[in-house]
């Protein structure tokens, strides 16, 4: 599928839950775009180590998906990365790149 024009908004990282606890620990993305986007291959990141990347799976107009850091069985609307620690922490600049390398949402944990 084609991806939308760069300032074309298409999913934002709205909030990350429980910073730093592995249990709670969470990364919510939201659709701004009118149509599906599908993720496989995209990358979650915090620029330096850290890098998850999507398996196959479309988020839908007004839809969102949860990732967490923890071990569990992936379904339509939450995955899990299954890290054996927390990954992300106060100050941590989370990036979403799309397959092209291009960085589509950031959001900075207070």
């Amino acid at each position: 599928s084609t991806l939308p024009a760069l300032d074309e908004p298409t999913v934002e990282i709205q909030l990350v839950v429980g910073a730093g606890e592995l249990d709670y620990e969470r990364v919510q993305l939201v659709s701004a775009s009118d149509t599906p986007v599908e993720l496989t291959s995209w990358e979650l990141t915090d620029g330096k180590d850290l890098v998850y990347t999507f398996p196959f799976v479309k988020l839908y107009p007004g839809g969102s998906i949860h990732l967490f850091s923890k071990a569990g069985t992936d379904t339509s609307i939450e995955l899990f990365w299954k890290k054996p620690d927390a990954v992300w922490s106060s100050g941590d600049l989370i990036e979403l790149i799309d397959p092209d390398g291009n960085t589509r949402a950031q959001n900075r944990i207070p």
